[in-house]
This record gives C-alpha cells, structure tokens and sequence, in this order.
C-alpha cells in the first residue's frame, strides 16, 4: 500500500471509529452492575455538528449501539440536542430497584436553550426521558419534531424474523416495537404517553436506526405542541427478555406511570 493509500485508509478508520466516548461521558448502571446506560457527547459524522448520545450495554455486549438523542424546535436551529454542553450530573437511586442519572445541557451559542436528559436503570430495563427547564429565552416551546435514535447491532431481527439492517428505508411502525438480539434475547422499545406531549412513531432512516418521529394531524403539519417550560417529555423504555411473550408485563411499565 502506498503513503497516499495508507492515509486514505486511516481517515476512513479515524471516521469511522466509535465515537460514543468522546467527551463528557457519564454512566448509570442497574442494581446488579451488568444492564449499563452510557450518556456522552460525540460527533455525529463528517461535517456535523456535536450531539448527546447514548448506548445501552448488557454485561459489556451491545444492546443498542450509539444513538443519538434530540428534539427539533419549530424554526430554530440547530437540533436541541446539537452542540450540548455538559453543565451539570447528578446520580440518584431506589433502593433494591433502579439506579438514576440525570445529565444536564446548555446548548452552545445559543441563548440560552437547555435540554436535560433523565435515565434510570433497572437490572431488565433502561427508561429515558426529557426534560426541559424553564428557559428565560425560549419562554414558548413550541415542537415541530423528535429525533431520538435506537441503534441496533448487526444481527439483530424483527419479532417476525427480518434483519433489522434489511428493513425498507422510511418504513413507519409502532411502540412497542420488538426486536430479538443476539445474546441479549428480546428487546423491546416502548414510548409511555406523557399528558400533553403527542404520540410518537418508528421510522427508518438509515441502516438499522429506528427514529422516532411525532404524529401531527396532517404530513405538512408544522408544529404538533405549543407550551410553557418548565416540561418533563415521555419516557423512552428498553425492556430486555429472554421470553418475548411476557417482555410487555413487565411491572416497571406501571410504576413508570404513576
């Protein structure tokens, strides 16, 4: 391989490299130490710009791979979510029952447009959800979309046994949405309603990303929510099972409701 060759293929290693672990990591693990929640800042690919990410670990093996986490407010950019800066982390727990972290953003240059991202994790579930503290210059919330990733890794196989890499792009599906990973068993993704937030959808995007994407009265619909801050969003839930027939019984579900 020549020298021009041989930079070449290390850009395209250096690019194509995990970069979950960039910068402003932190991690809440389950009561047992093996069902793991990364949150971090990273570069999302060439030419873009920095955004909160996650993944999702179970005993070191990937369950979701990273993804990344953002909301899109009706004509402002860019993404809230993009160009994050970490402010502030604080850990919590129940007892006997999940560990929690709650990791706080100030968008960079803007004024001050804040997002915070709240995770617990149980030993059999991750939840996510955010928040978005009261913003003296972003008084009105107004929500045209939502763009959280769940990534998954290769091999991974819809409830009906397709490759979740051979899914048609821009294909839509509901929550719960079930996938069955290798060595993980069954992983189900499910969206618990928040009282004034919209409901959201599955959609393909890229190759074995799911997106969420809200659902508006009309396609050309601009905006779904107006509202004040301070506002808590749903919670996003990763149910891990090794029977796929009871992973939506999980009691987790209920107590994330109340």
């Amino acid at each position: 391989m020549g020298l021009k060759a041989a930079k070449y293929a290390l850009t395209l290693f250096l690019l194509s490299a995990p970069a979950w672990a960039q910068e402003d990591s932190r991690t809440v693990k389950s009561p047992d130490g093996k069902l793991e929640f990364q949150i971090f800042v990273a570069l999302e690919g060439p030419g873009a710009y920095d955004r909160i990410g996650y993944r999702v670990l179970l005993g070191g093996k990937t369950v979701l791979d990273t993804s990344f986490l953002g909301v899109d407010i009706y004509e402002q950019e860019p993404l809230l979510g993009e160009k994050p800066g970490l402010t502030g982390s604080k850990t919590s727990s129940q007892p006997g029952e999940y560990n929690g972290l709650l990791a706080e953003y100030l968008q960079n240059g803007s004024t001050g447009r804040r997002i915070d991202v709240e995770a617990r994790v149980w030993n059999q579930a991750v939840a996510f959800r955010y928040r978005f503290p009261e913003m003296t210059a972003q008084q009105e919330f107004v929500l045209s979309d939502e763009d959280t990733e769940f990534a998954y890794p290769p091999g991974s196989k819809t409830a009906d046994g397709r490759l979740i890499a051979n899914l048609d792009r821009r294909g839509e599906y509901a929550f719960p949405w079930i996938v069955e990973e290798p060595g993980a068993g069954w992983v189900a993704v499910n969206e618990l309603p928040s009282v004034g937030f919209p409901r959201a959808h599955l959609v393909t995007e890229q190759t074995s990303i799911m997106v969420t994407r809200l659902d508006r009265p009309t396609p050309t619909t601009p905006v779904v929510m107006r509202a004040a801050t301070p506002l808590i969003g749903p919670w996003h839930v990763v149910l891990l099972a090794k029977d796929r027939d009871r992973i939506l019984e999980s009691p987790i579900l209920k107590d994330l409701t109340r």
